[in-house]
């Protein structure tokens, strides 16, 4: 293993301890704040190569996909950034750099607020609800609710449930059920004179 990454590898394992006691369950998120902690801290200096996710994922006893979610979101920020075959390396900043904003959004598990308009839509959602029926055809995404047969529609599933067997509740015959079976056949015969059986 190249000298830099042994090096980086020995202060993310440091960290490491620490901010899994603070992230509870979320593994990813524990070794995402420990690579970015030493990188603050610069522990791990710029352009230094990190351990691949492999390395790290065994040394940590996770799993590799844990380790690349705490990747992809260190890149996210433009902590590090990766090349094909090189692996990952720290980003170079300058004092001046304004911190990314992004940085909020992994701390508050990647969930981004809502927008404007979205908030607007969610403090509105009781008016929205309480919309009369009158031109409802009109709204788009709506099938033309106002003329289904609801009453009918209840009477059907009413009937349904009145008459249901608990074996009526699992899986049915893998091939299609009897009576399925049947009305194809009958199908076929009458639309094109094709003699069949149901099995």
């Amino acid at each position: 293993m190249n000298t830099n990454s042994s090096f980086a590898l020995e202060r993310i394992l440091e960290a490491y301890q620490e901010e899994e006691i603070q992230s509870g369950k979320y593994r990813y998120l524990a070794v995402y704040r420990a690579i970015k902690r030493c990188i603050d801290k610069k522990e791990i200096p710029e352009n230094w190569l990190l351990p691949s996710s492999r390395v790290l994922a065994e040394r940590l006893g996770l799993s590799r996909t844990t380790v690349n979610t705490a990747f992809e979101l260190l890149q996210l920020e433009k902590l590090i950034y990766a090349k094909a075959g090189s692996g990952h390396r720290v980003c170079q900043t300058t004092e001046e750099q304004p911190k990314n904003p992004d940085s909020q959004m992994v701390d508050s598990f990647l969930f981004p607020g809502l927008s404007d308009l979205g908030q607007s839509v969610l403090n509105n959602v009781g008016i929205l609800n309480r919309a009369p029926d009158v031109g409802i055809a009109f709204k788009p995404g709506l099938p033309p609710i106002d003329i289904f047969p609801i009453n009918r529609w209840k009477n059907l599933l009413n009937s349904y449930w009145r008459h249901i067997r608990s074996s009526d509740l699992s899986y049915g015959q893998s091939a299609a059920a009897g009576h399925l079976k049947q009305q194809i056949c009958d199908y076929l015969y009458i639309s094109r004179s094709i003699r069949v059986h149901p099995e």
